[in-house]
C-alpha cells in the first residue's frame, strides 16, 4: 500500500526543475545570475538542449524573467535559441509571451552566456 505513494512522490520529484547558476553579468541596472535546468538537459550525440533562466533588472518596474531553450553543438562550438518565454515579474501580463525561433546554429562568441553554458554542459557529457 505504501509503495504507490512513494512511486508518485518520486515521479513528482523527477519533474521538479534543478536550476543551477552558471553565469552572472549585468542586465539592465544590475548584475543578475543566469541558471540552467539540469533536470531537463537533452543530449543527442554532440548536441545538447536545455532551458536557461535570467531576469532583466528594470528601475522602478517589475523585473521580467526570461526562460529560453538553447541548443549547443559541443563539437562545432555553435549555438542557437529554439524558443523563449518572457514573463512579467509582477504577473501583470495577460500571460507569458512565448516565441519560437527557426535559427541556424551560429558560432559561440568568446565571453558570451552561450560560451559559459557550453563550458558547463559540454564537459558533463
Amino acid at each position: 500500500m505504501l509503495l504507490l505513494p512513494l512511486i508518485a512522490l518520486n515521479a513528482a520529484v523527477l519533474d521538479e526543475p534543478d536550476w543551477r547558476e552558471f553565469d552572472r553579468r549585468p542586465r539592465g541596472w544590475g548584475e543578475t545570475p543566469t541558471f540552467y535546468d539540469a533536470a531537463r538537459i537533452e543530449r543527442r550525440e554532440a548536441r545538447v538542449r536545455m532551458w536557461i533562466r535570467y531576469r532583466i533588472m528594470l528601475s522602478g518596474l517589475p523585473d521580467p524573467r526570461i526562460e529560453a531553450r538553447i541548443e549547443i553543438d559541443c563539437a562545432g562550438q555553435r549555438s542557437r535559441t529554439l524558443e523563449s518565454i518572457t514573463s512579467d515579474g509582477a504577473g501583470s501580463f495577460a500571460g507569458p509571451l512565448r516565441q519560437r525561433f527557426h535559427r541556424r546554429l551560429r558560432p559561440i562568441a568568446a565571453g558570451s552566456v552561450e560560451a559559459a553554458l557550453a563550458r558547463r554542459v559540454c564537459a558533463q557529457g
